[in-house]
Formats: structure tokens, sequence, C-alpha cells
């Protein structure tokens, strides 16, 4: 199964799925224990004298029998339902109290009591799940006094100490056992992270033994024939550089993508970035002061690198076709659970612009930055530098790319840009979106 397959399996269970279906064995363990004192019961009463606590026990059947059979297909069905959660609460009341008043199988009503205790002990909060086992208990107690006087069982009389501490107990189980279906969550997602970081590797290895050299020996003959149709003096000499202009632009996108996909640790990130920026200097010959910092605080999420390589080449490109800048800053900085892009120019700045207005403009850049920013559950903001001119921006991403929570300061408003307000910390800045 692909890392793909495998995530969108895990997106489709819903948060939290693996540490409900980690319970399961012992839900099913408590629900076999309860059929079999019902069934038990069942046989007492019918057997003995026929008489509405039979109907009562035959009602308290499903209760047991439907989280058996279909709790591992569907568990959050009852997990989460708190009216199939209060309904078992008040079957096991009703069966408790009817079977006490009766004075039917005492042992046996006292131990569906207790397994019901455990079962809603694994199911429950701690304090609710004892404070049922507590009231229902007394209830019991309660119950067997009145049918009973003064010859209360001695069952009865440590019945509310026990259900007591089975809950407790039981909820200490659940507890641990969603403990570790957690943790197999986890190891999935950081498994499924290495299998997208091998297949990324993969991709850019063969996309260089194939796709970049083709694309780089085809701008090579293309810049030949330019140059003999312009040495014959030929009418088509502008269509081969029109040509050979677009095979130096796909080699060069070719190439910032392979720079993106082997950008996948941390450890390689800050040598990706040096490389982009110093790529970039080269062919639009702006200056880059370019800043790394703690590239010693240990490996990141490929992901997170992968998409900040992508948003600092889009930072870039933007300075280069709008801005009008003589200068650029780029400044990394690695923290251990976030990273931190700041590029800034000194350009001619950057308009208070929306959303809609980049979008009907043509502008996309400033665009797809928010947008690969937000993927992963980072922010964007864009302000002026200290210097009074140009545009910063600073993007943040997490280390561990998450579920989208708020894309930007504003969460798809506009971008904010404050003339006033000083650079942050770690500033990044773009001019006008492209």
């Amino acid at each position: 199964m692909s890392s793909a397959d495998l995530t969108a399996r895990l997106a489709a269970r819903g948060p939290g799925s693996l540490e409900t279906a980690s319970i399961t064995g012992a839900v099913q363990f408590v629900c076999d224990a309860r059929l079999a004192t019902l069934a038990a019961l069942v046989v007492l009463e019918a057997t003995a004298r026929p008489s509405p606590l039979l109907v009562v026990l035959l009602l308290a059947i499903p209760f047991s029998w439907l989280p058996l059979r279909y709790w591992a297909a569907r568990p959050r069905l009852f997990s989460d339902d708190r009216r199939f959660l209060l309904s078992d609460a008040l079957m096991t009341l009703v069966v408790a109290g009817a079977a006490g008043a009766a004075g039917a199988g005492n042992a046996l009503t006292a131990a569906y009591v207790l397994v019901s205790a455990a079962l809603l002990g694994i199911l429950l909060p701690r304090w609710r799940a004892l404070a049922w086992a507590v009231v229902v208990s007394a209830c019991c107690l309660l119950a067997a006094s009145i049918a009973t006087p003064g010859r209360t069982a001695p069952e009865w009389l440590l019945l509310v100490p026990a259900a007591a501490f089975l809950s407790h107990l039981s909820g200490r189980l659940g507890q641990a056992l969603r403990r570790q279906g957690r943790l197999a969550r986890e190891l999935i997602e950081l498994r499924t992270r290495k299998a997208a970081v091998s297949e990324r590797a993969a991709l850019a290895r063969e996309m260089h033994d194939s796709l970049a050299k083709t694309l780089h020996g085809v701008r090579m003959l293309t810049e030949v024939l330019a140059e003999r149709l312009h040495a014959d003096g030929s009418a088509h000499a502008g269509t081969a550089d029109v040509i050979f202009d677009a095979c130096d632009t796909a080699t060069r996108e070719a190439r910032e993508v392979l720079g993106g996909l082997r950008a996948l640790a941390r450890d390689q990130l800050g040598d990706a970035v040096r490389l982009e920026a110093r790529l970039w200097h080269e062919r639009t010959g702006i200056p880059v002061d370019l800043q790394v910092q703690g590239e010693d605080t240990g490996p990141t999420d490929a992901e997170a690198s992968w998409r900040a390589i992508r948003i600092l080449g889009e930072l870039l490109e933007n300075i280069h076709r709008h801005a009008g800048a003589s200068r650029a800053t780029v400044t990394l900085r690695l923290a251990p659970d976030a990273l931190d892009l700041v590029v800034a120019d000194d350009g001619r700045g950057l308009p208070p612009l929306d959303h809609d207005a980049l979008a009907l403009g043509g502008h996309y850049g400033l665009i797809g930055v928010r947008e690969r920013a937000a993927e992963v559950g980072g922010c964007v903001t864009v302000s002026v530098p200290p210097g009074g001119t140009g545009t910063q921006i600073h993007v943040h991403l997490p280390a561990v790319p998450h579920q989208p929570a708020a894309a930007l300061d504003d969460a798809g408003a506009p971008v904010p840009v404050d003339a006033a307000a000083p650079a942050p910390t770690i500033p990044t800045g773009r001019n006008q979106p492209s």
C-alpha cells in the first residue's frame, strides 16, 4: 500500500479512530461476560417461576449483543453515541433493581452490575463511570434491603466498593489501550511521512536521469539552431529564440522541482535554501543576503521542508518580476517545533490587496504562497522592512504539518500590510505578487 493510500484510509476513519478501535478486545470480552451472566439469570428465572423480571432480562440482551457483534466494524457508533451509553446505564439500573427487589440470583445480579461497571469504566471518563458505579450499586443494595429487610445478602454489602474499584481499574485499562492506539497511529503517520520521503527521492532521481537531461539536451540543440539561423539571416531566427527561451525556462523549473524534492529533511534544508538563493542570484544578478539559523536542532518533517523550498522559489521569483529591487534578504530560522522563512527586498513595496483583487489582477504568486502554507497549518504575514521601503514576507510553518487551522493571519481574508509596523523578528519579503 502506498503512503497516499494509507493516509487516505486513516483520514477516512477519522481522528481518534485507532484509539477507539484499540479497546475493541476489552469491550468484546466484557460484553461476552455480560451475556453469560444474563443467560444464567434467564435460565434461573425461567426454571423457577416466570415473572416480569424475565422480560427485563430479555430486553437487556441487545445492549450486550449489539456491541459484541458490531463494535469491531463501527466502534465509534457505540463509544461516541451518548444515547447508547445512557440507555445501557439505565437498563443496567433497571435489571439490577428488579433482580434485587425480586431476590433472584443475588450473586449473578451482583456479577452483572460489576461487569457493567467495568464496561462503562472503559467507555466513559473516569469520574462519570465511578459515579455511575456507585449510584447503581447503591440502588441495588437499597432494592435488596427493601425486598429482604433485616437479612441483606453479603454480596450486596460488598457491591458498592467492588463496583467502584472495578470501574476505576477498567478505566485505567481503557486509558492504557487508547494510549497504545495513539502510539500506533503516530507510528503509522511517521512511516507514511518516511514513505513520502522515499517516493520523492525516487521521483527526483528518475526526473534527473530522464526528463531533466532530455530538457537540457533540447535546450542545447535549440541554442545551436538559433545561432545558425541568425548567422544565415533566416526569418525564423526569432522563432528559434522563443523556443530556446521556453526550453531554458523549462530546464530551470525542472531544476527547481528537483531541488524541492531533494530538500526532505532539516539537515538538508539549509543547503537547499543556499542553493536556491545562489541559483536565483546567478540568473537575475540581484544580490542576496542569506542567513540560516538553528541547523543543529535536528531533522524536520519532509513535507515542511519541501514546501519551504517551493515557497522560497515563489517569493524570489516575485521579487525578480515585480519588485524592482536592488537587493534581497533571505532568513531561515529552524526551531524544534517550527521553521520560519523571511524574504525581504528594497523594491517598490506591495500595496494592500486582498485575495480576490490579487486573483482578478492575475497575480497568483502570493496566493500560491498562502495556499502552500495553509495546507500544512502555517501562516503568512506581509509587512514593511525596518528600512521603510520594500516588502518583507514572514512564512511560519510547523515542523510537523497538521490539518490546516488558520491559513493566514485572517484565514483567507486580505493579506495584512501594516506600513507602520516594525519588521517581525524573522520577516520575509516579496513585492508585487506574480
